[in-house]
């Protein structure tokens, strides 16, 4: 079935019948412009951006170059883009926060596994402070050793190395990938839980991020196209 435009029905309409009379002929175009606008206030990504765009120009080929109407049309098309731009920037900063939101929520401990945490990783501390307490490669290698252990660094480790690493003497020790590890493994199991079962739930908001950061191009292209047609249609009506 071959499409036709708004424009095109009511030109068809008209030259169909040749007895129809000048007032019915622009009622159909005024009918045509109607829902041409109409058509464009419900426009909702490129693909509508453009059927609009090929409506108006329809609808150009019906009234001349020169009609203002064409003009009203592109620039309400203009505006149309511009408020889906809008809503979509809008729509980027709130995923992105809600992601923000999700990351930085942290699952505290009790009070007493608070205490208790603390009182093991100071001691732990000072037994790893006697335990470096040689040479500076000897160092090394302990701190390599127990951050990189095949079993996995424990809670309690962990939080006594993040304490050394605030230590000036022990600073440099810690390569960014040492502080990674501790960092993870500082976490509590019901963080870990929290982080696992919201992973999906941050990649989906990645994946819409993504779609309308890909929206939002070819939106402007089309807005781009949009913006030539009405300063091509204002200088041939300037002729």
């Amino acid at each position: 079935m071959t499409y036709m435009t708004y424009a095109e029905r009511a030109y068809y309409s008209r030259n169909k019948k040749q007895v129809e009379s000048t007032e019915d002929y622009l009622n159909r175009v005024t009918q045509a412009y109607n829902e041409i606008y109409s058509l464009i206030n419900k426009v909702n990504d490129s693909k509508g951006c453009i059927q609009a765009s090929n409506e108006i120009n329809a609808f150009r080929q019906i009234v001349g170059k020169n009609a203002t109407d064409v003009l009203k049309l592109r620039k309400q098309l203009i505006n149309r883009i511009e408020t889906l731009l809008e809503d979509n920037d809008t729509k980027i900063q709130d995923l992105k926060q809600e992601i923000e939101d999700i990351q930085s929520f942290d699952v505290s401990d009790t009070m007493e596994e608070a205490t208790k945490l603390d009182r093991l990783a100071t001691n732990r501390m000072y037994e790893l402070m006697v335990s470096f307490n040689g040479n500076s490669n000897s160092t090394k290698r302990k701190l390599g050793n127990l951050v990189l252990n095949k079993n996995g660094l424990d809670r309690i480790s962990a939080t006594a190395l993040s304490r050394l690493c605030a230590i000036p003497a022990y600073a440099d020790f810690f390569k960014p990938s040492y502080k990674e590890i501790i960092a993870e493994a500082m976490k509590s199991d019901a963080q870990k839980t929290y982080e696992r079962n919201s992973q999906p739930v941050i990649e989906e908001k990645n994946r819409a991020i993504g779609k309308t950061y890909m929206s939002n191009f070819l939106l402007r292209k089309a807005l781009s196209m949009a913006n030539t047609a009405v300063s091509s249609d204002e200088v041939a009506s300037n002729e």
